[in-house]
């Protein structure tokens, strides 16, 4: 049997094995938490997996990034195309549906229909209280798990029998004063810790054994991993009071028109630029006749404009490349889109 060996483990069996082979994972985010989550539950049999990611794969992310190649990284293919490659030789077996955009409250809840379960593998504070009122609002359990330097949290979150994110965070710090790769950099031991032991939270979410509020908090370098259990806030805005902040449509959503990636020379814009619709052929011939190049790369759309080059995603979103500032990127784009 193809997953005889895990079948065997006593606490997992036979049982699990039926659970996880029916279950539907979505993941937001396919960079060093992604990746490992995808290919763990791709090598573990999962029935489905869903996975949403809008960055490209470059260099500085191999060291912790599983799924990906120097030849993805000199490409600078999609993350989502590049682990969609690796995980159909890994297991034809395991369905597999990406999105290629961030996700936001627009496309929540297309992205996580019908999903038993979510994992957080994003890196964006806004993005993680998103998931939070909507799994929260829908009953739907996920977990949350944090990385940096050499630590982690990981906190699973079942609706209604424990503790949600926002009891933890009552009010959500600022990017700049989370703790990210960004600033604190990132082994790729504390990754790989982090997600072995969300990703076995995650088989105990589904076979029911997990344990309401259970909060772990790991350190590699101290070789220490310790548990302690969080508890619901009555009086929590979300899980108690029911007010979806991040996901209510009349609210602002937090996140910023350009962003500076993780650790790379490139800035994110976000779709809101085009400030309605976005039409991919009026924004490519306005391009052109601003004097830039375009070429067709898969599911991308490379402008290239003097030294400046720019990856334009099917949904409107981009990569502005050797950029690390974000009014400049904007600029950019505005000149070249005009």
């Amino acid at each position: 049997m193809r997953y005889g060996k895990q079948i065997l483990v006593p606490e997992f069996g036979e049982e699990s094995q039926k659970t996880l082979s029916a279950a539907t994972v979505a993941i937001v985010g396919c960079g060093a938490l992604g990746a490992l989550q995808a290919e763990l539950l791709t090598r573990m049999g999962a029935g489905r997996l869903r996975i949403a990611d809008g960055d490209l794969v470059s260099l500085n992310n191999l060291h912790r990034q599983l799924l990906f190649t120097e030849r993805d990284a000199e490409e600078g293919t999609p993350k989502v195309t590049a682990a969609a490659n690796r995980l159909a030789a890994l297991n034809s077996e395991v369905a597999l549906r990406t999105t290629a955009e961030r996700i936001t409250r627009d496309n929540i809840a297309a992205f996580a229909e019908k999903a038993d379960l979510i994992l957080d593998a994003t890196d964006n504070i806004a993005t993680r209280f998103l998931i939070n009122d909507y799994c929260v609002r829908n009953s739907l359990p996920w977990i949350y798990t944090g990385v940096a330097g050499t630590t982690g949290l990981i906190l699973p979150i079942l609706p209604r029998e424990g503790p949600c994110l926002r009891c933890l965070y009552p009010d959500p710090p600022s990017e700049s004063d989370a703790a990210t790769c960004a600033a604190d950099g990132i082994l790729p031991t504390t990754v790989a810790l982090a997600v072995s032991l969300q990703i076995t939270q995650l088989v105990r979410i589904l076979n029911r054994t997990a344990v309401p509020g259970t909060l772990i908090r790991l350190n590699v370098w101290d070789a220490s991993v310790r548990t302690t259990t969080a508890h619901r806030n009555p009086e929590c805005l979300c899980c108690g009071q029911r007010r979806f902040e991040f996901l209510d449509a009349e609210a602002p959503d937090g996140t910023a028109l350009a962003t500076a990636v993780c650790s790379q020379r490139m800035v994110r814009i976000d779709s809101r630029f085009w400030e309605g619709a976005f039409n991919v052929e009026r924004a490519l011939a306005a391009a052109a006749q601003n004097g830039a190049a375009v070429e067709r790369k898969g599911l991308l759309r490379i402008v290239t404009a003097g030294a400046r080059r720019i990856s334009l995603f099917p949904d409107g979103h981009m990569l502005v490349h050797e950029c690390t500032v974000t009014d400049e990127a904007l600029a950019a784009v505005r000149e070249v889109f005009r």
